[in-house]
């Protein structure tokens, strides 16, 4: 298999992973989950709405990215995809810090995590759409227009 298939491959094994751990543990220990991150959830209606964002969420996502890992043809989205989610993440922590002041390490150590695959993502996702979604690079007779 080409290199850039293969970090494609890695980079949206890698999202599954995360994503579908996040979304098994905040919808089945929604909790527990909650306050590994100080958030308190107090009624029945924080319960639904957590599980939804922080579980149901990341389960889709993750599902989508496991079709791209099977799917050749999904391959260059989902790598789209976990470059997206990655950047609006990280601007998310960014404007919170700004907002509200400075979070704890971990969220830093995140942050610097997902700035790292939205460079990784862009990098894979040009290379990988340059090749036609082929891992390697198009041939310049199939860019040629007929005389």
């Amino acid at each position: 298999m080409l290199r850039t298939e293969t970090s494609a491959r890695l980079l949206v094994g890698l999202n599954l992973v995360v994503y579908l751990a996040y979304g098994v543990i905040f919808v089945l220990a929604p909790s527990w989950g909650a306050r590994a991150f100080g958030i308190e959830l107090t009624n029945a209606t924080a319960l639904a709405d957590f599980r939804a964002i922080y579980g149901g969420l990341p389960l889709g996502v993750g599902l989508f990215f496991a079709a791209g890992l099977r799917r050749r043809s999904l391959l260059l989205p989902a790598v789209g995809l976990s470059g997206i989610c990655s950047l609006e993440i990280a601007l998310a922590r960014a404007y919170s810090w700004a907002a509200s002041g400075r979070p704890d390490t971990i969220i830093l150590a995140f942050m610097v995590l997902e700035l790292g695959a939205v460079i990784w993502a862009g990098w894979v996702f040009r290379r990988l759409a340059a090749a036609g979604g082929r891992g390697e690079p198009r041939s310049p007779e199939l860019l040629a227009t007929p005389s």
